[in-house]
Protein backbone atom coordinates (compact mmCIF):
# COMPACT_ATOMS: atom_id res chain seq x y z
CA UNK A 1 0.00 0.00 0.00
CA UNK A 2 1.73 2.98 -1.49
CA UNK A 3 1.22 6.38 -0.35
CA UNK A 4 3.10 9.50 0.46
CA UNK A 5 2.08 9.50 4.02
CA UNK A 6 3.76 5.80 4.27
CA UNK A 7 6.83 7.15 2.11
CA UNK A 8 7.75 10.07 4.53
CA UNK A 9 7.34 8.08 7.80
CA UNK A 10 10.05 5.36 6.02
CA UNK A 11 11.78 8.52 5.22
CA UNK A 12 11.93 9.96 8.78
CA UNK A 13 12.89 6.33 9.92
CA UNK A 14 15.68 5.94 7.74
CA UNK A 15 16.92 9.90 8.85
CA UNK A 16 16.02 9.04 12.47
CA UNK A 17 18.69 5.78 12.28
CA UNK A 18 21.08 8.18 10.39
CA UNK A 19 21.16 10.42 13.45
CA UNK A 20 21.12 8.25 16.20
CA UNK A 21 24.12 6.65 14.72
CA UNK A 22 25.77 9.27 13.88
CA UNK A 23 25.08 10.41 17.97
CA UNK A 24 26.62 7.32 19.32
CA UNK A 25 29.30 7.72 17.10
CA UNK A 26 30.49 11.01 18.19
CA UNK A 27 29.66 9.47 21.72
CA UNK A 28 32.85 7.28 20.96
CA UNK A 29 35.08 9.86 19.33
CA UNK A 30 34.38 11.94 22.66
CA UNK A 31 35.41 8.24 24.87
CA UNK A 32 38.71 8.16 22.29
CA UNK A 33 39.54 11.56 23.32
CA UNK A 34 39.19 10.94 26.90
CA UNK A 35 40.70 7.60 27.60
CA UNK A 36 42.92 7.79 24.93
CA UNK A 37 41.96 5.00 23.10
CA UNK A 38 42.62 4.23 19.06
CA UNK A 39 38.51 4.56 17.13
CA UNK A 40 37.79 1.99 15.65
CA UNK A 41 37.22 2.49 11.40
CA UNK A 42 33.33 1.94 10.78
CA UNK A 43 33.13 4.67 13.71
CA UNK A 44 35.85 6.61 12.21
CA UNK A 45 34.39 6.85 9.17
CA UNK A 46 30.82 7.35 10.26
CA UNK A 47 32.08 10.72 12.10
CA UNK A 48 34.32 11.64 9.07
CA UNK A 49 31.34 11.26 6.50
CA UNK A 50 28.44 11.85 8.72
CA UNK A 51 26.98 14.07 5.90
CA UNK A 52 26.95 12.05 3.24
CA UNK A 53 24.56 9.60 4.73
CA UNK A 54 21.45 12.19 4.86
CA UNK A 55 21.62 12.02 1.42
CA UNK A 56 20.30 8.69 1.23
CA UNK A 57 16.83 9.38 2.62
CA UNK A 58 16.53 12.72 0.13
CA UNK A 59 17.23 10.21 -2.99
CA UNK A 60 15.05 7.47 -1.86
CA UNK A 61 12.10 9.67 -0.80
CA UNK A 62 12.73 11.79 -4.36
CA UNK A 63 12.62 8.52 -6.19
CA UNK A 64 9.51 7.64 -3.96
CA UNK A 65 7.53 11.16 -4.92
CA UNK A 66 8.45 10.70 -8.89
CA UNK A 67 6.73 6.44 -8.67
CA UNK A 68 4.11 8.03 -7.21
CA UNK A 69 3.03 10.62 -9.43
CA UNK A 70 3.27 8.74 -12.08
CA UNK A 71 -0.28 7.11 -12.65
CA UNK A 72 0.53 4.36 -15.13
CA UNK A 73 2.58 2.53 -12.86
CA UNK A 74 0.74 -0.39 -11.24
CA UNK A 75 0.72 -0.85 -7.47
CA UNK A 76 3.05 -3.11 -7.50
CA UNK A 77 6.52 -1.27 -8.61
CA UNK A 78 4.77 1.41 -6.15
CA UNK A 79 5.14 -0.67 -3.35
CA UNK A 80 8.27 -2.65 -4.17
CA UNK A 81 9.13 1.49 -4.10
CA UNK A 82 8.36 1.62 -0.49
CA UNK A 83 9.41 -2.17 0.23
CA UNK A 84 12.94 -0.74 -1.25
CA UNK A 85 13.01 2.27 1.56
CA UNK A 86 12.11 -0.42 3.94
CA UNK A 87 15.11 -2.23 2.99
CA UNK A 88 17.45 0.53 2.76
CA UNK A 89 16.26 1.40 6.80
CA UNK A 90 17.33 -2.41 7.89
CA UNK A 91 20.85 -1.83 5.89
CA UNK A 92 21.11 1.40 7.72
CA UNK A 93 20.41 0.35 10.85
CA UNK A 94 22.59 -2.76 10.65
CA UNK A 95 25.24 -0.48 9.24
CA UNK A 96 25.26 1.86 11.96
CA UNK A 97 24.57 -1.08 14.72
CA UNK A 98 27.77 -2.43 13.76
CA UNK A 99 29.56 0.57 13.52
CA UNK A 100 28.81 2.02 16.98
CA UNK A 101 29.18 -1.15 18.47
CA UNK A 102 32.61 -2.58 16.92
CA UNK A 103 34.34 -0.18 19.27
CA UNK A 104 33.48 -2.35 22.10
CA UNK A 105 35.07 -5.21 20.80
CA UNK A 106 38.36 -3.38 19.67
CA UNK A 107 39.32 -1.45 22.22
CA UNK A 108 43.24 -0.57 22.07
CA UNK A 109 44.51 1.04 24.67
CA UNK A 110 47.80 3.37 24.05
CA UNK A 111 49.89 4.72 26.34
CA UNK A 112 49.89 8.60 26.75
CA UNK A 113 53.65 8.88 25.21
CA UNK A 114 52.09 6.51 21.86
CA UNK A 115 49.18 8.56 21.42
CA UNK A 116 51.04 10.98 18.67
CA UNK A 117 52.30 8.03 16.50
Amino acid sequence: MFSIKNAVYVALMQIGVIVTGVLAAGLWVREQKVANLILSTPAEFLTGHSGLFMAIPVVWITCAALVHRRPELSDGVKDLIVFSGVLILAGLGVFFVYADVTPLFNITWTLSGDADR
